[in-house]
C-alpha cells in the first residue's frame, strides 16, 4: 500500500500539464488569424521545399523553371537559385545546368515584370562573384542585359542598384572589366548615367568606368570616353569635392587621373576646366 500514494499522483501531475497545454493552445487560438497571402506571392517557402530536389538534379529542374512559362514560379525559382548559389559546389552546378542564360533570358523577357528583373540581376550578381558563373554571364550576353535594367526609365531603383551590383561582381575579374570596356557603347552609356544618377548610384557608375580604365591595354576604352562619351569637362567639374559628395568626388578624380595619366587629349580637355 505504500505505493499507493505515488501511483495516485501521477494523473495529478498529467493534469497539470494538461492544463497548461490547454491553457497555451487557448492563447494561441486568442490571436487573430495572419492575413492570408494572394495566391501569387514569392515566399521563402518554396526555396526549403524544392531545394533538395533542385540540388539533387544539378540544378536542371530549376533552369527549366527559370525557363518556364508561369511568371510566378519562375520568381521563386530565382529564389532558389540564390539558395543553390550560397555552396560552391551546388554554383558549380547551377552554371554547369545552365542557369546563367535562364537568368539573362529572364532579363530580356517581354513578359518578366519589374521583381523579376530586379531578382535575376541580383542572382546574377552572386553567380558573377566566381570565375565560372561571370564567364558564363558574359558568353551568353549578360552585360547587355545588365545595361538595359540602369536607365530610370521602366526600371525600379531596387532593380537598377541590382544590376550595378552586377557589372561591380563581373569588374571583380580582369576578363569581366576588358569584356565591358570592348562592349561596344558601354562606356558612354556609363558615363551617361553617372550624370544623370542620384550621387550613391554615380559613384557606382564611376566606380565601373574606373574598374574598365584600368584593363592593359586600355587606348580603346580611354578614347571612348575621352571622345565618344565626352567624359572629361564632366569628370573635372565631378572631381570637385565641395560640390560633389565624397564618393562621387573620389570616383571621379581617380578616372579623370587615369584618363589623363597616359592621354594628352585628355589634359587639353581638362586644363579649363580645372584652372
Amino acid at each position: 500500500m505504500a505505493d499507493v500514494p505515488a501511483a495516485t499522483a501521477a494523473p495529478a501531475a498529467l493534469s497539470d500539464a494538461a492544463l497548461a497545454n490547454g491553457r497555451h493552445i487557448a492563447r494561441c487560438a486568442a490571436q487573430p488569424w495572419p492575413r492570408p497571402l494572394p495566391a501569387d506571392a514569392v515566399t521563402r517557402g518554396f526555396e526549403a521545399f524544392a531545394y533538395p530536389k533542385l540540388a539533387s538534379r544539378s540544378g536542371r529542374c530549376l533552369v527549366r523553371e527559370l525557363r518556364g512559362p508561369d511568371g510566378t514560379v519562375r520568381r521563386k525559382a530565382v529564389l532558389a537559385a540564390r539558395e543553390l548559389l550560397a555552396s560552391p559546389s551546388r554554383a558549380a552546378q547551377c552554371v554547369a545546368a545552365g542557369a546563367a542564360p535562364a537568368l539573362v533570358a529572364l532579363l530580356r523577357a517581354a513578359d518578366a515584370d519589374d521583381a523579376a528583373r530586379r531578382e535575376a540581376a541580383g542572382t546574377l550578381r552572386l553567380l558573377a562573384r566566381r570565375e565560372p558563373g561571370a564567364r558564363d554571364l558574359l558568353r551568353h550576353g549578360g552585360l547587355p542585359a545588365l545595361l538595359a535594367l540602369l536607365p530610370a526609365e521602366g526600371n525600379s531603383e531596387a532593380a537598377r542598384d541590382e544590376a550595378y551590383g552586377a557589372l561591380e561582381a563581373v569588374c571583380l575579374h580582369d576578363f569581366g572589366r576588358s569584356a565591358l570596356a570592348a562592349l561596344k557603347g558601354a562606356l558612354p552609356a556609363l558615363m551617361s548615367r553617372a550624370r544623370a544618377e542620384a550621387p550613391h548610384r554615380a559613384a557606382r557608375a564611376l566606380e565601373v568606368l574606373v574598374s574598365c580604365a584600368s584593363v592593359r591595354p586600355n587606348d580603346d576604352a580611354l578614347g571612348a570616353l575621352i571622345f565618344n562619351a565626352a567624359a572629361v569637362p564632366d569628370l573635372a567639374a565631378m572631381a570637385d569635392a565641395r560640390a560633389r559628395p565624397a564618393a562621387v568626388a573620389g570616383a571621379a578624380a581617380r578616372l579623370l587621373a587615369a584618363l589623363c595619366s597616359t592621354r594628352a587629349e585628355a589634359i587639353t580637355q581638362a586644363r579649363p576646366c580645372l584652372a
